[in-house]
């Protein structure tokens, strides 16, 4: 997840949005090594906490 973290810096994205962006731009999923058919990180995966 350390990619999609990175993607959610460069972008200002908060956790909510990032998860939303992961299940809509391909470009995205396949930065982070994940597929249509992978199992999409939910917000609290995604948290900084």
């Amino acid at each position: 997840m350390f990619k999609a973290t990175l993607l959610g810096q460069w972008h200002s994205l908060s956790d909510a949005a990032l998860e939303q962006a992961l299940s809509v731009r391909i470009d995205f999923l396949q930065f982070c090594g994940l597929s249509l058919s992978d199992e999409m990180p939910d917000e609290s995966t995604l948290c900084h906490t």
